[in-house]
């Protein structure tokens, strides 16, 4: 928690995301060796993967939210003699 605490805000503009792009599209073979270049490409990837990882997280909150409307609905729509039956169906 503290390295995270002294890290401060996670910044990735989206000019150094298209730069970074470009140069290891045009000049890959030349850079690659480059230590400034390398700490680049770390960056990048390392935001690709934490987008990932966000878009993962709100596909599993969309499908929990998606479920208690669900939830909700069936107790709203359904008569009571109706959701006894649905709570037996899940118990199987």
């Amino acid at each position: 928690m503290q390295t995270v605490a002294e890290r401060g805000k996670y910044n990735y503009s989206y000019l150094e995301s298209r730069i970074t792009f470009l140069l290891n599209f045009f000049f890959k073979c030349c850079l690659k060796n480059k230590v400034w270049f390398k700490h680049r490409m770390e960056k990048l990837e390392r935001h690709k993967k934490a987008s990932e990882m966000l878009a993962d997280e709100i596909d599993i909150v969309k499908l929990i939210y998606v479920l208690r409307i669900g939830q909700f609905l069936s107790k709203l729509i359904l008569k009571k003699h109706q959701r006894a039956l649905v709570t037996s169906f899940k118990k199987y």
